[in-house]
């Protein structure tokens, strides 16, 4: 493995987050990425193996985690947590002054997270409010990774404003919503940075002619004017009805919400196992030996995760919504404040400001998307997930 664990390495995540998949340095005028290699500690056809591929992924849910591995390996010994030697992929790369990615390298490594921040003190020092330790490597790669969203936006990439928030309860039921700085500076480096490693992997691959799990997306049929703003609610939801599904397939292609032309997850393989599995093909590749993985493997694997994830986003939004009544039914009388999103027949679509959530109401009159209203809740019932809400009388 390269050593790396002479450079500054830090990672960051949100404060609740377990399992370290990320961190970053400089080694001179090169960005490393580094994700936690998984697959040293995960033999194929092992036991562990078997499960991991069953679950696909590991499901958040408000009252905790049906995780992917078991904690002793995604939250301890394949985990970038600080402090102590992991062995990691490291994908180093130069950002140039137009935002293009150069000179992108692969090996396997070990590395020593020094420190780890969270989004909001990653925001405080990039916003001024305050400084840290790592001014100066935060700032210069939140410098290359505004190069290359810049570059990506002019490839005609989509930045969705999507709202969110942070949904917890406590050991005694009581739920607390708290709003989530989804496009802060910390959070927009860290996403950028992910974006630049998975399409630089995915060149990578080609070139090495390694043979992964691609995602893509084809572009859509109408595709939305270069000027329309993407930062509320009725913009967003207008431009995702438009934009076609992404695909994961042996072929690499266009990622057009992404605007790259190539992607490979490979950033998450203590939570996503198609990540975990690009992660062998990869590490074969550098070490010279036959893919652990057959074409045919890959596309079975595909096939299982597709439905596998599918199930798990289905549980994620169903348990969500409950939990988002159940904090609603515990304000009664309470007006809501809402953006107008779209028409459903009688009834029109608008997303609950402080919860993020997504509601279909009666409207008291003449309503356009994008328009503020207040709504009322007119029934509330938990037990057969029925919500009824009308807008509030104007004036």
């Amino acid at each position: 493995r390269l050593d790396l664990r002479h450079l500054t390495t830090l990672a960051i995540d949100d404060a609740r987050t377990t399992e370290i998949d990320d961190a970053f340095a400089l080694e001179g005028d090169r960005l490393v990425v580094f994700i936690a290699d998984a697959a040293a500690w995960i033999p194929q056809g092992g036991v562990v193996d078997a499960e991991a591929s069953r679950r696909a992924t590991t499901v958040y849910l408000v009252e905790g985690k049906i995780p992917m591995l078991p904690d002793c390996l995604g939250e301890a010994a394949a985990s970038l947590n600080a402090g102590v030697d992991r062995p990691a992929l490291a994908f180093s790369f130069e950002i140039d002054g137009q935002g293009r990615l150069r000179g992108f390298e692969a090996a396997e490594a070990l590395c020593r997270v020094d420190d780890r921040l969270t989004y909001a003190e990653v925001d405080q020092a990039l916003t001024g409010e305050s400084p840290s330790p790592h001014q100066e490597l935060l700032e210069r790669v939140s410098v290359w990774m505004n190069a290359h969203r810049d570059r990506r936006t002019e490839s005609g990439a989509l930045h969705l404003q999507r709202r969110e928030v942070d949904l917890r309860v406590d050991s005694e039921g009581v739920i607390d919503v708290r709003p989530v700085a989804a496009n802060g500076p910390g959070r927009t480096l860290v996403s950028e940075m992910m974006v630049a490693a998975c399409a630089g992997v995915a060149q990578w691959c080609v070139d090495q002619g390694v043979s992964v799990v691609y995602r893509s997306q084809p572009d859509p049929d109408t595709p939305p004017e270069p000027s329309m703003t993407l930062d509320d609610p009725a913009s967003v939801v207008a431009v995702l009805r438009t934009l076609k599904p992404t695909q994961q397939g042996l072929r690499p292609g266009r990622h057009f919400t992404l605007g790259v032309d190539g992607y490979c997850q490979v950033t998450s393989p203590l939570r996503r196992y198609l990540d975990l599995v690009n992660h062998r093909q990869i590490k074969a590749s550098l070490r010279r030996r036959a893919s652990v993985h057959t074409d045919g493997d890959l596309n079975v694997l595909i096939a299982g995760s597709e439905e596998a994830t599918g199930r798990a986003r289905r549980a994620m939004s169903d348990t969500r919504r409950s939990w988002l009544l159940r904090y609603m039914s515990a304000h009664p009388g309470r007006t809501w404040r809402a953006t107008v999103i779209r028409s459903l027949g009688k009834r029109w679509l608008a997303e609950i400001d402080e919860l993020a959530f997504q509601v279909a109401f009666i409207p008291s009159g003449w309503v356009n998307p994008g328009q503020s209203v207040e709504l009322t809740v007119r029934k509330i019932d938990l037990e057969t997930d029925v919500l009824r809400i009308d807008e509030a009388p104007r004036g």
